[in-house]
């Protein structure tokens, strides 16, 4: 495995409950490591390997997007500044035309409307059927 995959691993594995509803940890993993997920490092701090988030390409029909489907919270707002604006950059090289946050908790609001975001979408969620049950 790569050393960016065993940095990514570590990271995801601090929070599984973010991800095994939707997919496994190495579905994560084999999809940044075949190019079908963008992985963004935010430099190393203490000797370890700071990761800013994952990003996936969208295409529709009138648009398109470079959407953060994980967002790291050990970072400050300054931080999150550069990255969006690296973001910005790919989205021009790449012919997107719009950045989504996945976001998921309220809290990275107040980090990304400084940055020129709205919110556009509100997901409501209720579990039917004898599955299981998940708080995502």
């Amino acid at each position: 495995m790569h050393h960016h995959l065993d940095d990514l691993e570590r990271e995801l594995r601090k929070h599984p409950e973010l991800w095994e509803p939707y997919q496994t940890i190495e579905e994560v993993i084999a999809k940044v490591d075949d190019g079908r997920y963008q992985l963004w490092y935010g430099g190393v701090r203490q000797n370890e390997t700071c990761i800013w988030g994952i990003t996936e390409t969208r295409r529709f029909t009138s648009f398109s997007t470079a959407t953060v489907i994980w967002c790291s919270g050990q970072f400050g707002p300054s931080f999150y500044a550069l990255w969006i604006n690296e973001l910005e950059r790919f989205c021009g090289i790449m012919g997107l035309n719009r950045i989504v946050i996945e976001a998921g908790r309220q809290g990275w609001f107040r980090v990304f409307e400084p940055l020129g975001f709205r919110v556009a979408a509100i997901e409501l969620v209720k579990d039917v059927g004898d599955g299981p049950k998940t708080t995502l």
